[in-house]
């Protein structure tokens, strides 16, 4: 009884390897489809939406922002946006392609916009965790909440740039909400 193997350690190593390929699944479709010339945004499934939810269907109930509890969720939420809609909205206003937003360059015209990608897909996605963020972008959990930490900070003190891209984005995903 000692030596048989309880098997938790590799059921958790499947999931997490599972869960990687959907992260990985929804990038390569953000990097494939790319923003259109017209805007117009393709759509996919967030695979971990369904089982976030209560069966009532009602948004999950969540803390403000401390550390060690849960992240909240914004009414931006309730518009049921994809992760690649959103990306391809900050893609199209930023004027950069997917392939830059999800680089590993560290330019400034680079990062400021990757870093209002990972706040607005915090915002409009929040059945994706920061890891699953990271994923996406191949970077850490910490990274993902420093970009959202410090978007949040420029659109307090009213940077002028980081103001003007996230006040463009919402209006395009808005505009994506009325017609789609």
């Amino acid at each position: 009884m000692a030596n048989e193997k309880l098997g938790i350690f590799e059921e958790l190593q499947e999931r997490a390897q599972r869960y990687k390929r959907y992260v990985e699944r929804d990038r390569y479709k953000a990097i494939v489809s790319g923003p259109a010339s017209n805007g117009a945004c393709a759509t996919t499934v967030n695979p971990f939406d369904r089982r976030s939810r209560p069966k009532n269907g009602a948004a999950p109930y969540h803390h403000k922002i401390h550390y060690g509890r849960r992240r909240p969720v914004f009414p931006e939420s309730s518009l049921g946006l994809s992760v690649v809609t959103v990306m391809q909205a900050v893609a199209i206003e930023s004027k950069l392609s997917i392939d830059d937003l999800l680089g590993p360059q560290r330019h400034r015209r680079l990062s400021w916009p990757r870093l209002v990608a990972q706040w607005a897909i915090d915002r409009y996605c929040p059945h994706y965790s920061l890891a699953q963020i990271g994923q996406m972008f191949h970077r850490d959990h910490t990274s993902v909440m420093h970009g959202i930490r410090v978007t949040e900070e420029r659109l307090a003190i009213d940077h002028p740039f980081v103001k003007e891209l996230v006040a463009k984005v919402r209006q395009r995903l808005a505009a994506a909400t009325e017609g789609g």
